[in-house]
């Protein structure tokens, strides 16, 4: 493999520097590129949070809007893992294991937060249909405590277990394949 004339390389000899200068005698060497591949040297793991966080939000849009049509599709957990894991590659420089282990947590609390913001919503419309002024923001905030003063926690973890299930199914071979 020959360097390129503007790459830092150290050849076995301990002879280093750029290939514009290295030695023209008729000795072979073995070449090892010195700059850095951020594939191997792993990745960001705070920036790739970041990435991940922004990646899962289409996904988590396209689980309301799927809520709202009273669906509820592995499709749209899908879409949270793959935004998440490419946007985690993207701002992180690598997806490596640790990565992957870091989009599967971030997708199951984008899931979570999916499906208490569509309970959120329900609540808030209800309420509003029924005459109450709420603000929606204090709606999100109680929503847990109104599902369980409603009795709903049942659907809830069963629309969440149907979620995770689903969002596993549908992302086994994407995930495992990355691993």
């Amino acid at each position: 493999m020959e360097p390129n004339n503007n790459e830092e390389f150290q050849l076995d000899d301990g002879f280093s520097g750029s290939a514009a200068n290295a030695p023209t005698t008729g000795t072979s060497y073995h070449y090892s590129s010195i700059t850095s591949d951020t594939s191997q040297s792993g990745s960001n793991l705070l920036l790739g949070l970041l990435g991940a966080v922004i990646g899962a939000v289409p996904g988590c849009l396209l689980w309301l809007g799927l809520g709202y049509a009273g669906f509820i599709a592995g499709i749209a957990g899908y879409v949270i893992m793959l935004g998440a894991m490419f946007c985690y590659e993207k701002f992180s420089g690598a997806l490596d294991k640790k990565g992957v282990i870091s989009c599967i947590i971030v997708t199951c609390i984008a899931i979570l937060f999916a499906n208490v913001l569509d309970y959120a919503i329900e609540i808030y419309k209800y309420l509003t249909s029924e005459g109450y002024e709420a603000d929606f923001f204090t709606v999100l905030i109680n929503t847990p405590t109104m599902i369980k003063e409603a009795e709903m926690t049942g659907g809830f973890a069963l629309n969440l277990v149907i979620g995770y299930a689903l969002t596993a199914w549908s992302c086994s071979k994407t995930v495992t394949s990355k691993l």
